[in-house]
C-alpha cells in the first residue's frame, strides 16, 4: 500500500512505522529537554536577581540605620537619589518605623508620608526579606533593625528586563 493515499498506519511497512515512531519520540524528548532546561535557567536567573536585590537591601539597611534612628530625611533622600540613577532599579523607598514613606529614589523631593503605607508596614513587621514578582519587576524589601528596635524598612524594585533578555537568548539557541 502507498503511504501517500492516507491508508491506516498499521498497514505501513514496519520500517516506516519504526522510523515515524522513533522520529516522534526524538521530537518529544528534545522538546521536553529544551523546556526543562529553559525552566531551570529561568529559575537560576530569578535566583540571581533575588540575590542582587538582597545584597542591595543589606547595603541600604546598613547605610540608612543611623539616619532612620534620627529621622534624617535629607540624608535618606540623598542616598535614595543616588540609587535612582541606577537604570536597573525601577524604584527604591525608605519607610519609618510606622511604615510611612520617608524617601523615594525616583522622587527625591517628595515630602514624607503622613499615612502609613501598607507595603511599608508589611516590611517593618517582617522578619525576613520580602520578594514579590510582578510583571516587569522584582519588588523586594526588608526591615531595618538595630538591636531589638525596628527603625523602619527599605525596598527596591529591580527590572526583569535582563532576565527576559537572557531567556530570549536561550530560546533562540534552543
Amino acid at each position: 500500500m502507498s503511504l501517500i493515499r492516507g491508508s491506516s498506519w498499521i498497514h505501513w511497512p514496519l520500517a516506516a512505522r519504526l522510523a515515524l515512531t522513533t522520529t516522534l519520540l526524538i521530537i518529544v524528548a528534545v522538546t521536553g529537554a529544551t523546556l526543562l532546561s529553559g525552566h531551570r535557567e529561568q529559575q537560576t536567573f530569578r535566583t540571581e536577581l533575588q540575590h542582587q536585590a538582597g545584597l542591595l537591601l543589606d547595603t541600604l539597611a546598613v547605610s540608612s540605620a543611623d539616619a532612620l534612628y534620627s529621622l534624617d530625611a535629607d540624608f535618606l533622600s540623598d542616598m535614595m537619589k543616588g540609587l535612582g540613577e541606577n537604570r536597573q532599579v525601577v524604584s527604591g523607598r525608605v519607610y519609618d518605623s510606622k511604615g510611612r514613606l520617608v524617601a523615594d529614589a525616583h522622587d527625591p523631593t517628595s515630602a514624607p508620608g503622613l499615612q502609613s503605607d501598607l507595603y511599608g508596614l508589611r516590611l517593618v513587621s517582617s522578619d525576613t526579606t520580602v520578594f514579590e514578582w510582578q510583571p516587569n519587576q522584582l519588588l523586594a524589601g526588608r526591615a531595618v533593625i538595630a538591636g531589638p528596635q525596628r527603625l523602619g524598612a527599605v525596598s527596591v524594585a529591580l527590572s526583569t528586563a535582563p532576565i527576559e533578555a537572557k531567556i530570549a537568548a536561550l530560546q533562540r539557541q534552543s
